[in-house]
């Protein structure tokens, strides 16, 4: 007989906790919706609070074209590359 189990190797590191970005005045904000339900109005209302109390530039909202997996690369260069800062959202 053969019992599998579904413990996997466990690996740990540490990473480095960027600093906190202070005020927002000016700034290029980016919102990566994950496409849950819920998602989109959530995030949205956040969008709009931003944009009206705390004097963004600019927000770059983008969509995961599917819930289950990565956003594609091109989606992650362009916030990497257009947002001081980026918000990962999360529905339901």
């Amino acid at each position: 007989m053969i019992v599998l189990t579904p413990k996997g190797a466990v690996s740990t590191q540490t990473i480095a906790l960027m600093p906190p970005i202070g005020d927002l005045t000016g700034r290029v904000v980016g919102i990566l919706n994950n496409g849950h339900h819920n998602g989109t109005p959530v995030l949205e209302a956040m969008r709009d609070i931003l944009l009206a109390h705390h004097r963004v530039a600019r927000i770059l909202f983008r969509t995961k074209p599917w819930i289950s997996r990565p956003a594609p690369d091109e989606v992650l260069q362009e916030l990497r590359g257009s947002c001081d800062v980026v918000i990962a959202g999360v529905g339901d």
